[in-house]
């Protein structure tokens, strides 16, 4: 273990010596269910524990699989690319107890399709080469192996886990401590299952694809010297998904929620390598107060937010590193962080100008008080049941303002401007409603009639 603060089962204990043999069995499965009178067919073999190098052909039934797993004390290595059947059986090559202590290699279906649930679970192999068909890798498929390298085929995770196409099955690579390595060569994974690289304690340069949007519990957690890249494509992430991991610079633009889970949210906590971290304007609230999504993250010094709106925030980083820590935000919200109890403790805050910015989800009320304004002319998307006001007479331009109302459970959105400058180029009413019903609505600004144009529906103008 090459970190202070490692438990003792994160230490890198790592198998090898085993001797190759010289004579392969080699028995074709005429018809399924043979395999084990064909393998004593061997002049060599008397019993089944003779074998140390097996290479198999045919068709291969239940019967067939259990011969193989009866083998599973005396087998060195099988070569299976013979075989026609496309899965292999879940738990089929998992070492547990006397089982598979001295398998170190396998070769996989040539038209395999998929890896079941706890198929090479703390198995010895250091190297596998998955088909290209290979579109299935179970839950703890390879947990606690002893991997150093892989590569993901094209059509890996096509189908996904539970019908949610895109998304890995859980705990694949767990504990992988050996595991170097790891290729992606497509964009089908959109979801990363649970615990998927969970204490692959040596993985480094593995970029996160951007395919990937979410990260769901311990995706990613003790991955201490990997940096994946800087997530910009995420939009989503569960708890611990990148703690103690090797991240430097994150770019989090699409993120719109963190998932807290009492006290274990801590998402990138503990990651000693993290020094900046930008946040896109979709995130607007730390979720809780056992939150700590940054916390233990000592070189983490500059924190930059693009949310429309205060971000609310109890604590999410060490309290104690704040004083060393700049907090950046919209030059309309300097003064806002700087009087809010929580945000006020870091030891610079810093606007920067929000002019290209094209659009602001509004997703907390907010008041533009009359020396707040936001640069340019952004579109706006403002959540429902919210109150959006403009004092002041600055002048304020939008391009397309966007207003959410769910009238049918009374939940309005109000737009309230007392500023005579404001200047909107076009709005939209996006309403749930119940049929049958009439819905009023009251625009705070000149608008002519012959602009209204409904998607649907009858209306009326007073």
């Amino acid at each position: 273990s090459d970190r202070t603060t490692a438990a003792t089962d994160q230490c890198r204990v790592i198998v090898r010596g085993l001797m190759d043999t010289e004579h392969t069995v080699v028995a074709e499965v005429t018809e399924p269910g043979s395999l084990g009178q064909e393998i004593l067919y061997d002049e060599s073999v008397n019993v089944l524990a003779d074998v140390r190098s097996l290479k198999v052909s045919g068709t291969l039934n239940a019967a067939d699989w259990t011969t193989i797993r009866n083998m599973s004390t005396t087998l060195w290595k099988i070569d299976l690319t013979g075989v026609t059947n496309t899965e292999i059986p879940a738990a089929q090559f998992q070492r547990y107890g006397t089982t598979w202590q001295y398998l170190h290699e396998v070769k996989l279906p040539s038209a395999l399709t998929a890896i079941n649930d706890n198929a090479f679970e703390q198995s010895y192999i250091t190297a596998i080469d998955l088909p290209a068909t290979t579109d299935k890798i179970g839950h703890s498929a390879f947990n606690n192996s002893c991997l150093d390298a892989v590569t993901l085929p094209a059509s890996y995770c096509i189908k996904g886990y539970n019908s949610e196409v895109g998304r890995t099955y859980d705990n694949v690579f767990t504990n992988c401590r050996a595991l170097q390595s790891l290729t992606v060569s497509n964009d089908n994974i959109l979801y990363l299952g649970k615990n998927y690289l969970d204490g692959c304690v040596s993985l480094t340069g593995f970029t996160m694809p951007t395919s990937v949007t979410k990260v769901y519990s311990y995706g990613c957690r003790d991955t201490w010297h990997n940096d994946f890249g800087t997530l910009s494509n995420i939009t989503h992430m569960d708890y611990e998904a990148f703690s103690r991991s090797g991240v430097t610079h994150l770019n989090l633009q699409q993120l719109e929620g963190l998932n807290p889970y009492y006290e274990h949210a801590y998402h990138f906590g503990g990651s000693q390598e993290l020094t900046t971290v930008t946040i896109g304007e979709k995130f607007f609230r730390f979720n809780s107060y056992y939150t700590n999504e940054f916390a233990d993250c000592p070189k983490l010094k500059t924190v930059k937010l693009y949310s429309s709106t205060v971000c609310a925030y109890n604590r999410g980083f060490t309290a104690n590193n704040l004083a060393d820590m700049t907090l950046q935000v919209p030059n309309y919200l300097v003064n806002n962080y700087k009087v809010d109890a929580n945000w006020m403790r870091f030891g610079t805050i810093e606007g920067f100008s929000t002019e290209d910015t094209e659009l602001f989800h509004i997703n907390q009320s907010l008041t533009l008080g009359a020396r707040q304004r936001m640069e340019g002319s952004p579109s706006l998307d403002i959540s429902n049941n919210l109150v959006f006001k403009i004092a002041g007479e600055t002048a304020q331009t939008f391009n397309n303002v966007k207003m959410r109302s769910d009238q049918h459970n009374k939940q309005y959105t109000q737009i309230i401007s007392t500023c005579p400058n404001v200047s909107v180029a076009s709005a939209t009413l996006s309403a749930f409603t119940r049929g049958g019903r009439w819905y009023a609505m009251c625009l705070p600004f000149d608008i002519k009639v012959a602009d209204i144009a409904p998607a649907t529906g009858s209306y009326a103008v007073r």
